[in-house]
């Protein structure tokens, strides 16, 4: 049985968060939100594990109930001038920014693409996120006028079986970095998961499709994405897919596309599910992308609110690394199989191809096919 308003309110309240009456609309908070800690700033003392469990749910379960729309509408793109970008980094006058989870894929990229002159990156051991106190203190200190939070916990299989890491960096580590944007009056950017889909269509979603994750890790992804958008006035949430970089993952030993070539290499049978569709998108593509939109959004020029940002076309997850081997001239055996078969502990959307409609009528040039920026990743480039 649904739990009524004044229920999920009182748990909200009793886990510290907080959510204005109205979440946001067209890019701009109805109501500036209390300040009140989305978690003790008290530590060592970690937030009670089974509200960290039920963070996303009751996030989901108030915002459904409301039937309030998940997603920014963009209002009609007007006409204009526009900063131009040579390789992809604005020739606009340089704006500081602060890199958080630095040490990521798209941290990473992004370090390497942005003018160094003004750039700040932080890893984990520079940043805790689950110290709010210290994350204000010094975000706020180092006065940028945009933050970019690459850091996430993307273990969708261990987040099903304990949900609590996830919801500590993904959700509540969104929280901090939002708060203190606010508190500084930087521009907000919080990557996301195109994960945040079901995956019950066979249509790209636009940035305005309804959100309904399937597991703990999708879940707190979306509770990020709230969070981002309900403590931040100034902010733009950029969904992401199958991303994939240089040096891949730490978590997941490497990216998708190396581990596929290492197996290969080793003589491996792969095993590889072919029921998933999505679009990989190559992290430097991304990075390019922001770097461009980076000062748009802090001028004003560019509205907040939600962004697809993915390589064009589609393939699964099989098509991805047969192209990965026949573009490294690679032989093995390579097996289609079910998500069933594969038997993950964590549900995946059958269909999370994402439009990139938002780009599209800001004029920003639409991302390479996913193909041609597999080939480039392979050749270094």
């Amino acid at each position: 049985m649904p739990l009524p308003d004044a229920a999920v309110d009182a748990e909200l309240e009793e886990i510290g968060l907080h959510q204005p009456e109205e979440l946001v609309h067209r890019g701009e908070e109805d109501g500036e939100p209390e300040d009140v800690p989305v978690r003790p700033d008290v530590r060592p003392q970690p937030p009670d594990e089974a509200a960290v469990v039920r963070l996303p749910l009751l996030l989901l379960a108030r915002e459904v109930r409301h039937r309030r729309d998940l997603a920014i509408v963009p209002e009609q793109t007007q006409p204009g001038a526009r900063c131009t970008s040579v390789g992809r980094v604005p020739i606009l006058a340089p704006v500081r920014v602060v890199i958080v989870g630095a040490a990521g894929q798209l941290g990473r990229e992004l370090t390497r693409i942005l003018p160094h002159d003004d750039l700040v990156s932080l890893t984990r051991a520079d940043l805790d996120l689950q110290d709010a106190a210290a994350v204000t203190a010094r975000l706020v200190a180092l006065a940028p006028a945009a933050v970019v939070n690459a850091a996430a916990d993307n273990r969708v299989d261990a987040a099903e079986e304990d949900p609590t890491q996830a919801v500590a960096v993904n959700a509540l580590g969104v929280a901090a970095v939002a708060r203190a944007c606010r508190a500084g009056g930087a521009f907000f950017v919080q990557p996301s998961t195109d994960y945040v889909f079901d995956g019950r269509t066979t249509t790209p979603y636009t940035e305005d499709a309804r959100p309904n994750p399937l597991g703990m890790y999708a879940r707190s992804k979306l509770a990020g994405e709230l969070l981002a958008c309900t403590l931040a006035p100034r902010c733009a949430v950029v969904r992401v897919a199958g991303l994939y970089a240089a040096g891949g993952s730490r978590t997941k030993g490497g990216s998708f596309v190396d581990r596929v070539i290492a197996r290969a290499q080793d003589g491996e049978r792969l095993r590889i599910v072919a029921d998933q569709v999505t679009a990989p998108t190559y992290a430097r593509d991304v990075a390019g992308t922001l770097a461009a939109l980076l000062p748009r959004w802090v001028s004003g020029e560019a509205p907040g609110g939600f962004y697809h940002v993915t390589n064009a076309g589609a393939c699964s997850w099989f098509e991805f690394a047969r192209a990965a081997l026949e573009l490294a001239g690679l032989r093995a055996a390579l097996e289609p199989i079910s998500s069933a078969a594969r038997g993950a502990a964590a549900p995946r959307p059958a269909y999370s191809v994402l439009a990139n409609t938002r780009l599209a009528a800001l004029g920003e040039p639409a991302l390479r096919p996913w193909r041609d920026a597999l080939a480039a990743y392979l050749a270094g480039e």
